[in-house]
């Protein structure tokens, strides 16, 4: 494919109009004609231009006993009216145009009164009021105003003027501001323009005003929507401002300017997972989780946009732990752990104690750790261990040896040192054993070797037996003297047979 530059479109020329004032000039006086005359080029498409500056004119006198013209330069010869003929030639783009006009003037008798100016009358032209779009430039031209008549004291002819010869002012400039023959739209509205004309020295102003309305002549072409997509939080999941948002709606012009709008209606959205859309643009999320399309409605223009729902619930683990291993159970049982709750739930937790062990307390962040049964709050991951005591415990074993009636025969004596932990009267068994681990004495069981003794331990420690009591076991020596390595063990049970403490050592 060959591509091909495709020359910039240019008007051409097609004609020129050339405008004129008339004139009053006092009996031998002298004016310029310049003012009076402006030359107009028209196009093929387009608008017009003056073009005065450019143009080739030529002037002459219709009478030149009544008024004559040297140059631009107009001067009064007698009495009388007559008119200076304009001929002007433009030139542009290789193309010539011509265009003719008269310039009427009065040669008058300003002997006995010389003429000032004293009113100003504009004539409105066909397109009234002047209409122009917000951010655009017009000339005011003869469609606005079709006529400007200066009116003279002394009975002097009236004056029409060019455009060109009057000042103009806008009354309110922040809707439309004049500079020269051009008026700019500032904002849209109504206002009107003030003409005025200086001759002499004197300034004069016409009551009649030029309407001037500027108009929004930018058209819609699209409406877009933020954010898109929009995520919540559905309805009594998340947190402060996450079960919400704001639809914000924009609106694109064919100038290629946007602004923020207030859209017009918000629809087609399921209102389970969006509750609802309020005028302003407020999404509220629903009871249910999953996506939805909300279109948006702005002057004719719509837009969608994606609302997801999540389940935004925070959720926590919950590990249970009991020390020692063994000595109790929890509910929610230790094996499960952990257990998975969702944020700010409250967990009911309880202990139990295995048999020979009572609750002491619990460790971690409970609401009342010294309760077997109480509650955890799951603003976190937590860990809470249950702790546990065996209800009796050894705290002192002593054995010695002493010699007994014979060489052969030593006297082992026992002690201990019981601590009861719990508030009762233990009733339990126990029973001691000793033995010579080389087998060089005979073994011998307290009381005996299958029977148990009977024994309660008060609460609180407590030395048993009691006082300078002792167990005491004959161990036979068998002629060797002394026995070594004498083990010595001490065994605790409850009522129901169930080991509760133990206790050991060698004697001394």
């Amino acid at each position: 494919m060959v591509e091909c530059d495709i020359p910039e479109f240019t008007p051409e020329l097609e004609s020129i109009t050339v405008n004129t004032g008339s004139m009053n000039l006092c009996l031998n006086d002298s004016k310029s004609i310049t003012p009076l005359v402006s030359v107009i080029a028209h196009y093929t498409e387009g608008p017009s231009k003056t073009v005065t500056s450019l143009a080739t004119i030529t002037y002459s006198s219709n009478n030149d006993s009544i008024a004559s013209i040297n140059g631009t330069t107009v001067t009064g010869n007698a009495l009388g009216s007559t008119s200076i003929n304009v001929s002007a030639t433009y030139i542009e783009g290789g193309i010539t145009v011509d265009s003719t006009g008269t310039v009427p003037v009065n040669v008058i008798d300003c002997s006995t009164c010389i003429p000032e100016l004293n009113s100003l009358t504009v004539v409105l032209g066909n397109t009234t009021p002047m209409t122009l779009c917000n951010g655009a430039t017009t000339t005011i031209n003869s469609s606005h105003i079709a006529s400007i008549i200066a009116h003279y004291t002394c009975e002097a002819p009236d004056v029409t003027l060019l455009l060109s010869d009057c000042s103009y002012v806008s009354e309110n400039s922040g809707i439309a501001s004049v500079s020269g023959l051009n008026v700019t739209g500032n904002s849209v509205g109504t206002t009107n323009i003030v003409v005025s004309y200086t001759d002499g020295g004197k300034k004069v102003t016409a009551t009649q005003k030029v309407p001037v309305n500027v108009t929004d002549c930018t058209t819609l072409t699209s409406i877009t929507v933020a954010p898109s997509p929009m995520n919540l939080c559905k309805k009594g999941t998340g947190t402060l401002g996450t079960e919400t948002g704001t639809i914000v709606t924009t609106a694109h012009y064919s100038d290629g300017s946007s602004m923020v709008v207030t859209a017009d209606s918000y629809s087609g959205y399921n209102t389970s997972i969006v509750a609802s859309v309020d005028s302003t643009g407020l999404v509220t999320s629903g009871s249910t989780t999953g996506s939805t399309t909300v279109t948006v409605s702005y002057k004719g223009k719509t837009a969608t946009m994606t609302v997801n729902v999540t389940d935004c619930t925070i959720y926590y683990d919950l590990t249970m732990k009991v020390s020692p291993a063994g000595s109790g159970t929890t509910i929610p049982s230790v094996g499960g752990s952990p257990y998975t709750y969702s944020s700010g739930t409250v967990v009911p937790i309880s202990a139990t104690p295995a048999a020979g062990y009572h609750f002491v307390n619990w460790t971690g962040d409970v609401a009342n750790s010294n309760s077997a049964s109480t509650t955890v709050t799951m603003n976190a991951n937590k860990t809470v261990t249950a702790n546990f005591k065996s209800i009796i415990t050894i705290d002192g074993l002593h054995a010695n040896l002493a010699s007994g009636d014979g060489t052969d025969v030593w006297d082992l004596h026992v002690w201990a040192w019981i601590n009861n932990n719990s508030s009762q009267i233990f009733p339990g068994k126990m029973r001691i054993r000793s033995y010579q681990e080389s087998g060089k004495y005979i073994e011998k069981w307290y009381p005996s070797k299958t029977g148990y003794a009977a024994i309660n331990i008060t609460p609180g420690k407590n030395r048993y037996p009691s006082g300078n009591d002792y167990w005491l076991m004959d161990l036979v020596a068998e002629g060797h003297g002394k026995p070594q390595d004498v083990f010595v063990e001490i065994r605790i049970y409850d009522t129901l047979g169930n080991e509760v403490a133990y206790a050991s050592k060698y004697a001394n």
